[in-house]
């Protein structure tokens, strides 16, 4: 009997190990790491994500600038080309110019496929740059009267308060990296002295 004793009691210790809690700590531990594991990669998606965002804010902000510079270069442009009565060479500052003579343009649709003039930026090929294109007609301000006739007042002045005006629309679109592109059109009014 001393036999069926020794497995009896070989039994009991098996029973008493399974019954007692020896091994919860070590399943805890291991659901912790997981649930922490789960946190840690959800965390570094949204950090991700969130990089990729600001990323393309900056890019879009930056190609929003360029093109607002390119509008005031095209400012610029128009001025100098009314001063000069036309354009002499195709590069002006820096800026390369199509059409010699942007006092003159219509008012047609701002044709972006061949622009008036662009700001290079080191452009070869599909590189960035700031395509600038004007867009112009003649009026009268409000509240003017043109003379006809030249009298006292002098020849080509306005009768009235105002005179005669030149309305352009100035238009800038830049192509930046990314595929990111801004365009900004701005109306500009020279008064004619």
């Amino acid at each position: 009997m001393t036999r069926f004793k020794q497995i009896q009691k070989q039994l009991n210790i098996g029973r008493s190990i399974i019954n007692t809690e020896r091994g919860f700590i070590l399943m805890t531990s291991l659901m912790m790491l997981v649930i922490l594991m789960i946190i840690g990669i959800a965390a570094t998606n949204t950090t991700t994500i969130e990089l990729q965002v600001s990323g393309n804010d900056k890019v879009a902000t930056q190609t929003f600038y360029q093109a607002d510079g390119g509008a005031q270069v095209g400012i610029g442009l128009v001025e100098s080309n009314i001063e000069d009565i036309g354009f002499k060479s195709n590069t002006q500052g820096g800026v390369h110019v199509n059409t010699l003579d942007l006092y003159l343009n219509d008012n047609t649709p701002m044709d972006w496929a061949n622009p008036d003039a662009y700001l290079p930026n080191n452009a070869v090929g599909n590189d960035p740059r700031t395509d600038i294109s004007v867009r112009s007609i003649s009026g009268a301000q409000a509240g003017s009267g043109l003379q006809m006739v030249a009298g006292y007042e002098g020849v080509g002045k306005a009768a009235g308060s105002g005179g005669g005006v030149i309305f352009y629309d100035i238009g800038s679109r830049h192509s930046g990296p990314v595929n990111s592109e801004s365009t900004v059109v701005l109306e500009w009014n020279h008064v004619i002295k």
